[in-house]
């Protein structure tokens, strides 16, 4: 291949010498087993592929089971969401799903297999504090839209919604930054009860 070409496919400042040509694999909720003390992460409409890559990072490294992603999103292969996510995106199932629908009925299903998991929303607009919520059920966490936070149907189907304590002069925080501290609430509460 001519070192141009090479170099415009690569998309880096220093090019690979290899080049590979794959069909990307694409699963449903269903890939995703439900557990007894099982935390699934579900994105609603993650726009920027950083914060979907880092955030999908660290549900990894805090114990999460699997990653469902909703609505119109950023594509999970998205360099930077691979290369945000440190190769996470691969080691556990990353699945997507039209709408909110989805993940209700997965959970449904979760629940005909005996497995109740309680659905658990993210907001600023929460009253409810994350460390006030029992997270040693099973668990699906769900993490809005970084500008316009979690939609309609997600707040009808949570169980509850909470929110992060958070003093300064800002309301928010991004929410790859938001994503960790929640698990690791519920990775801490986990470990606490063991």
């Amino acid at each position: 291949m001519a070192p141009e070409l090479m170099v415009e496919l690569s998309d880096k400042e220093e090019t690979s010498e290899v080049l590979a040509v794959i069909e990307q694999k694409r699963l449903s909720p269903a890939a995703i087993s439900p557990q007894a003390g099982g935390l699934v992460v579900a994105f609603d409409r993650p726009a920027s592929p950083g914060n979907l890559g880092s955030s999908i990072r660290s549900a990894d490294a805090l114990g999460a089971q699997g990653i469902i992603i909703s609505g119109h999103a950023v594509d999970i292969y998205d360099p930077f969401v691979v290369r945000g996510s440190m190769g996470a995106v691969f080691s556990m199932p990353v699945t997507t799903t039209p709408s909110h629908t989805g993940v209700k009925e997965w959970v449904d299903n979760a629940k005909a297999q005996g497995i109740d998991y309680q659905i658990i929303g993210s907001s600023g607009k929460a009253t409810e504090m994350v460390y006030s919520v029992d997270f040693s059920k099973p668990t699906v966490l769900i993490l809005g839209n970084e500008t316009v936070g979690m939609s309609r149907g997600y707040w009808d189907i949570c169980d509850a919604v909470v929110k992060i304590p958070i003093g300064g002069a800002l309301s928010s925080i991004n929410v790859s930054c938001a994503a960790s501290i929640l698990l690791y609430e519920i990775a801490r509460q986990r470990t606490a009860q063991r």
